[in-house]
């Protein structure tokens, strides 16, 4: 992803700096319960990372990132075997977020090798532990 920016933030000591998130028509990536229609073509998509209770409170922690409009993507028709499982039914792994941004921005396939990717580690993660998931 060549225009890529990794932002780390969370960390013990680390500040957040707001200007981080002044960029050109943003959009977050994280769903809403009653999605509404984006109001410009975004030119950033901010993604947040964490498991769900750390994503959910980063976004409501950041004002930029509550008032931000949010991107919304589709799962696909047919869940793939999770680590975790999403505490809302349309949920999925920010990797599959991703993936699925992808296909809606860039057309239908062109997130399947993150979607590759995912079911490697699931995979692994499955065999290290030696026992299936629950």
């Amino acid at each position: 992803m060549p225009n890529l920016t990794i932002v780390d933030y969370g960390g013990p000591g680390e500040q957040w700096d707001p200007a981080t998130l002044d960029v050109p028509f943003p959009a977050l990536l994280f769903p809403e319960q009653e999605p509404r229609p984006l109001p410009y073509t975004p030119q950033t998509i901010v993604v947040v990372d964490g498991s769900w209770p750390q994503a959910r409170k980063l976004v409501n922690k950041l004002p930029q990132l509550t008032s931000m409009p949010r991107i919304q993507v589709t799962p696909h028709a047919v869940a793939p075997i999770r680590l975790r499982q999403p505490p809302i039914p349309e949920g999925m792994s920010t990797i599959e977020a991703i993936a699925r941004l992808l296909d809606q921005t860039h057309g239908e396939g062109t997130g399947a090798p993150l979607d590759a990717l995912y079911e490697r580690v699931v995979k692994a993660t499955i065999e290290a532990r030696g026992r299936p998931l629950r």
